[in-house]
């Protein structure tokens, strides 16, 4: 079963920066600069964290991962213009 994940982070080098976000979007959808949602299992997060551990510098990045549940999917409050769907942004 999958769940809502949650990640963001705070990368001083701007390459390896762009190297976690390529990653994360491959698996998620980015939600602002530097957070992403995802719907992942067990497997497929263990996977990303292992991957993400490798990549940063621990005294200087920071990547925080967040689990939520279904309900709190619903519970979930986005202000500011909405995604933009093929290229159209609405203003809330």
């Amino acid at each position: 079963m999958k769940k809502l994940y949650v990640i963001a982070y705070d990368i001083k080098d701007d390459g390896k920066r762009l190297e976690i976000s390529n990653l994360l979007s491959r698996y998620g959808k980015r939600v602002n600069f530097s957070v992403f949602e995802f719907f992942l299992s067990k497997a497929e997060i263990k996977f990303i964290r292992n991957i993400l551990r490798k990549k940063i510098a621990r005294n200087k990045d920071r990547i925080i991962i967040y689990q939520l549940c279904w309900s709190c999917k619903g519970k979930i409050e986005r202000l500011g213009y909405k995604q933009p769907k093929e290229g159209i942004v609405t203003i809330l």
